[in-house]
């Protein structure tokens, strides 16, 4: 296991994948609308905890991929022609830093697959409860003025 003594976790970049999240935190991946909520949580967790955010959501609208900024989130919308799995994958190994990543998944392929490129991983479970833990005692902000 790589040492992350060099960072915080507050500096580090996470990338969830979306679809897996959605069940673990309450929502149901048949309403097409529970992904924009999932974003609305996602960000409001965000802003509580200074994190840096990338969501990646399968099958973009008319399969075509594509990307957009939901508050400081880069969201990832992947074409029919692969999967979020995939491209956070290919992210990762492509990554200059992957020790700096953490990868929000619960799918076992994903999670052997970017820890061999040396990137963590955290259960969707796990950071459901992360996120719900943080929205009842959200933590004190550092005063950047003095």
């Amino acid at each position: 296991m790589k040492s992350v003594a060099s960072f915080t976790i507050e500096s580090m970049k996470y990338l969830i994948d979306g679809h897996n999240l959605i069940p673990k935190v309450g929502l149901k991946l048949v309403n097409p609308e529970d992904e924009a909520y999932l974003l609305e949580r996602l960000c409001e967790f965000a802003r509580l905890t200074g994190r840096s955010l990338e969501v990646f959501f399968d099958k973009g609208a008319n399969g075509f991929a594509h990307e957009q900024k939901v508050g400081t989130i880069k969201v990832h919308f992947v074409s029919g022609q692969t999967t979020a799995d995939e491209v956070i994958i290919n992210r990762v190994s492509k990554a200059k830093r992957p020790e700096e990543i953490i990868v929000v998944s619960s799918d076992r392929h994903v999670q052997v697959q970017v820890r061999g490129f040396g990137a963590r991983v955290t259960a969707s479970e796990k950071f459901a409860d992360e996120m719900q833990a943080v929205f009842i005692n959200p933590p004190k902000r550092k005063n950047k003025s003095g």
